[in-house]
């Protein structure tokens, strides 16, 4: 992974105050900020590959009812869908 600045201090800051926001920030303490926003990134995945999956059976679901429908023209969500 490239480097990249994840935060700019003045030369007046170079003292404790680094160490204590670097070790706010540890990644592998599970209470620090870094580790809950890497967490909450991938709740938020998880609930937009859930949508993404529910989205696509629901599409299942429309497509199989047309397949056995015997109708040449099917209406669903205001959309007219043709065989």
């Amino acid at each position: 992974m490239p480097p990249y600045v994840i935060r700019t201090l003045p030369e007046s800051e170079l003292d404790h105050r680094l160490v204590a926001w670097l070790l706010d920030n540890n990644s592998s303490d599970p209470n620090s900020k870094t580790n809950r926003l890497h967490v909450l990134a991938m709740a938020n995945k998880a609930v937009e590959a859930k949508r993404e999956l529910e989205w696509q059976e629901g599409r299942r679901d429309v497509m199989e009812s047309i397949m056995k429908s015997k109708k040449n023209e099917y209406k669903h969500d205001g959309k007219v869908l043709k065989r």
